[in-house]
């Protein structure tokens, strides 16, 4: 079953931007192999999916990888498109999108604010979704169109001019003229809700009424053609497209987005700048674990005994039968004269914080000092 994907976006106020490029905020996942609908997915700068094998956590992690991949990433349609929408979305791929990612644009919002001419507050996110086609669907979830403002607006300019149209009462065009600005008003004012046709309409209205041949000596001529360029403006204010549908601004904002990487083996990191990458990640993880040691070794007891074995010469003496158990060796046995004939060498150290750390390292033979005992 087809599932639909122009999802509503809540609107947000991020944090003053302090990074640059782009960060990703959260992302959602549709009809990609057996995802119908993940839901949004916050992210941060670590993220972490955790669940029992085959539970799906690759299916999520392989859409962020193909939205913008840093090497391969190929949509492949026998394993990516949803068994249950083979058919529909190989017949018309350009549908369907298979996820949608939000991005905080950071220092680049008031770059892409110049560009769509809208404020910098509603370029400060963007919504890339990318179709199985291999296009990429932009919007900026925070743009709203100033409908009231517009409206506002043309209101105003109708009231001046049937104002000013008060000291022309002796142009010919006078009576037609306050009778159309009064008929606007009264249209206009009780509508309950107008949208950028309505002010077309009403600007072609003034439009009619300005003669092909005016008078020159008319008043009310400049009037009108004042008032029809205001209501056009206004007009064009309230049906003005969204500007991400610019292919200046697509090109930009698909510029600006981080490149993904995915990997399950080293082996997927073969090329220069992705074993570079590979580096830095190997680091990082070395100085966590490394961390994590240097913790566990601060928690650890400070007492540390390590012991021995006897040594090989004795060890390995033709006679073992008369070796001892431990406890006959250590004097705890209903036969307290029982001496063994093995040597054994022990260490006992005072609590020490770097013996107890090395404790916790690998097992090698012991270096210090031993003190022998028969006993």
């Amino acid at each position: 079953m087809r599932h639909e994907t122009d999802f509503p976006i809540a609107a947000a106020s991020p944090s003053e931007p302090t990074q640059a490029g782009f960060t990703l905020l959260r992302y959602r996942v549709s009809n990609y192999r057996s995802v119908v609908d993940s839901g949004w997915l916050d992210a941060d700068s670590v993220t972490a999916l955790i669940g029992v094998n085959e539970s799906g956590k690759t299916n999520l992690l392989l859409p962020l990888w193909k939205l913008n991949p840093a090497s391969e990433g190929a949509l492949q349609p026998t394993s990516d498109y949803p068994k249950a929408l083979f058919a529909t979305i190989r017949n018309a791929p350009e549908q369907f999108q298979f996820i949608t990612a939000e991005f905080d644009t950071g220092r680049e919002a008031a770059r892409l604010a110049e560009l769509a001419k809208i404020p910098q507050a509603q370029a400060r996110r963007v919504s890339v979704a990318r179709l199985y086609d291999g296009s990429y669907h932009i919007n900026f979830p925070d743009y709203r169109l100033d409908e009231d403002s517009a409206i506002a607006t043309a209101l105003t300019a109708l009231r001046l001019a049937r104002t000013d149209l008060g000291g022309m009462a002796t142009d010919p065009l006078y009576d037609p003229a306050c009778k159309l600005v009064d008929d606007l008003l009264d249209e206009l004012g009780h509508a309950a809700n107008l949208t950028g046709n309505d002010l077309r309409l009403a600007r072609n209205c003034v439009a009619a009424m300005i003669p092909e041949d005016p008078p020159a000596t008319s008043q009310i001529i400049p009037l009108l053609r004042a008032l029809q360029k205001t209501l056009g403006q206004q007009m064009a204010a309230m049906i003005a497209p969204d500007p991400a549908a610019r292919e200046e601004i697509r090109q930009a904002v698909i510029g600006c987005l981080p490149r993904f990487v995915y990997y399950s083996n080293y082996g997927n990191l073969d090329s220069e700048s992705d074993s570079k990458l590979f580096v830095v990640f190997q680091f990082l993880a070395r100085c966590r674990v490394t961390r994590l040691m240097c913790a566990m070794r601060i928690q650890a007891s400070a007492l540390a005994m390590d012991f021995s074995q006897s040594f090989d010469r004795r060890r390995h003496r033709f006679s073992q039968a008369k070796v001892r158990s431990t406890t006959h060796r250590r004097g705890s046995t209903s036969k307290p004269s029982a001496v063994s004939e093995r040597l054994t060498i022990w260490t006992v150290h005072r609590p020490r914080a770097f013996s107890a750390s090395r404790s916790l390292g690998p097992a090698y033979p012991p270096s210090a000092n031993t003190c022998r005992n028969d006993g």
